[in-house]
């Protein structure tokens, strides 16, 4: 199936559950609206009397004789036409016609009455059946003269006649409102799926825009959250394990190399220079050549890393006139450190 195909089939089916909901809204609507009927009768004069007032169909126009016509909204209006305005005809019909009645009547109309089924203006009763027949009563006047009743503003509007006491049949009939109901319905259904539909593409827009900061901030805090938690296991092992404590107490006793190294840069004033260097234990021993060896002792001794510092050979002259020296000194701990 083609993508054109499948996106057609798929508007047919959801304007079709669109009209369906509609229509039952609708339909609830109707039964829980209060409703009002009002009956205006046909006299001899072919004016159409009423509680209101009186109607008139002048020159294809249907007139209210008063000076303002009435409210007839959520009103269901009934113009009952006099019966000598009408043809009646008995029709009589298989049984097996029951379920094509308007069909039947329609297809007939053209030899029962003067007018074609687009002139007229008809109905028919409630069939009177026996074993193998139906008895129909049709009635039909000429449609343009009463179409106008159907201009009412009104909710809805229905064209009868009757003979006697028997039941009025339906000539003409429009439920403006009913539709304007549905299509208020529809148009409201439209309206909520276009608005739910742009609320998750909102949603899926902030998942991605939102989520993703999210997500950097969550794994920050479970990396951090992770760290403190090695920190903890680190200090419950140091504290639990002998073997750890004589560790740690190790680590903060013993000197640091790169901590002396760094020490020994800063104590070395510019007219001296290492060529050798030699960390054993606490111990350092240096070999280099200086311009003032006593004074470098001074130097290295200032420092808080260093303690003890001596000669351990006598210094000699070297070809550049400067003295080559050899010096020991004791680097202190890290936790001995005074800053």
């Amino acid at each position: 199936m083609r993508p054109a195909d499948a996106s057609t089939q798929l508007w047919r089916w959801l304007d079709a559950r669109l009209n369906d909901a509609a229509e039952g809204f609708a339909a609830m609507g109707e039964r829980l609206r209060p409703r009002r009927k009002l009956a205006f009768v046909q006299r001899e004069d072919g004016a159409l009397m009423g509680p209101p007032g009186v109607y008139r169909l002048d020159n294809g126009q249907c007139v209210f004789a008063g000076a303002r016509a009435p409210n007839l909204r959520n009103v269901d209006v009934e113009f009952r036409l006099l019966p000598d305005r009408c043809m009646f005809r008995e029709l009589e019909l298989p049984a097996g016609a029951g379920e094509f009645l308007e069909g039947v009547v329609r297809a007939q109309l053209d030899r029962l009455t003067p007018w074609r089924p687009s002139e007229a203006a008809f109905g028919f009763s409630a069939a009177a059946r026996s074993a193998d027949r139906i008895q129909v009563t049709v009635a039909a006047t000429k449609r343009q003269p009463i179409a106008a009743l159907l201009d009412v503003a009104a909710d809805s509007v229905v064209v009868t006649t009757a003979r006697g006491d028997a039941t009025p049949i339906a000539l003409l009939s429009r439920r403006s409102g009913a539709s304007a109901r549905r299509a208020r319905w529809r148009f409201s259904l439209i309206a909520a799926l276009a608005v739910s539909l742009l609320l998750v593409l909102a949603s899926f827009v902030a998942q991605l825009t939102l989520g993703e900061q999210l997500r950097q901030q969550a794994d920050a805090l479970t990396a951090d959250l992770a760290q403190r938690r090695a920190v903890l296991l680190r200090r419950e092992r140091v504290e639990d394990d002998p073997s750890a404590q004589a560790l740690d107490a190790r680590k903060r006793t013993t000197p640091a190399a790169v901590v002396a190294l760094e020490a020994l840069t800063r104590a070395i004033p510019d007219d001296a220079y290492i060529t050798q260097l030699r960390l054993s234990g606490d111990k350092l021993e240096i070999s280099g050549v200086g311009a003032d060896p006593a004074g470098l002792i001074k130097h290295i001794e200032q420092s808080p890393h260093f303690s003890r510092a001596e000669f351990t050979a006598p210094t000699t002259r070297g070809p550049d006139e400067r003295e080559i020296f050899r010096i020991e000194a004791h680097v202190a701990p890290l936790n001995g450190v005074t800053p």
